[in-house]
């Protein structure tokens, strides 16, 4: 299944990459290697993190397992339709203590988007929708 690739009209002239970043309102079923996945997590990796804490963890699981249908299970009914057609299923979790002395992160929600943000510009220039 190809997935139309859409190119956004900016105000100002942006990185290609950005432009080529959209939504879907579906995704390709196609397998996603373990070399790409770790491609896309290294990139979640190098975001920039208060105290270089990196509070961000993933969860995966692939279709066809006990742990893919069990992230389907605990999405909003709304999701459910579509995310149970994916090939792979990502969650992202944040530690909201700093690890070095147990005190409040109160950056984790924003580390934890920049690390969301890297992953999905990765699998944005590897055609992964």
């Amino acid at each position: 299944m190809s997935v139309e690739t859409k190119q956004v009209d900016t105000t100002h002239e942006i990185h290609p990459l950005f432009r080529k970043r959209w939504s879907p309102r579906a995704f390709a079923s196609k397998d996603i290697p373990e070399e790409i996945l770790n491609q896309l997590f290294e990139a979640a990796r190098w975001a920039a993190s208060s105290m270089n804490e990196q509070p961000w963890m993933y969860v995966y699981a692939r279709k066809g397992t006990e742990a893919f249908d069990e992230i389907v299970k605990r999405l909003m009914d709304g999701n459910q339709p579509w995310a149970k057609k994916a090939p792979i299923l990502m969650v992202a979790m944040k530690r909201t203590t700093f690890q070095r002395n147990g005190r409040p992160n109160g950056s984790a929600d924003h580390d934890l988007g920049m690390a969301n943000a890297q992953l999905v510009l990765q699998a944005v220039e590897k055609d992964i929708y």
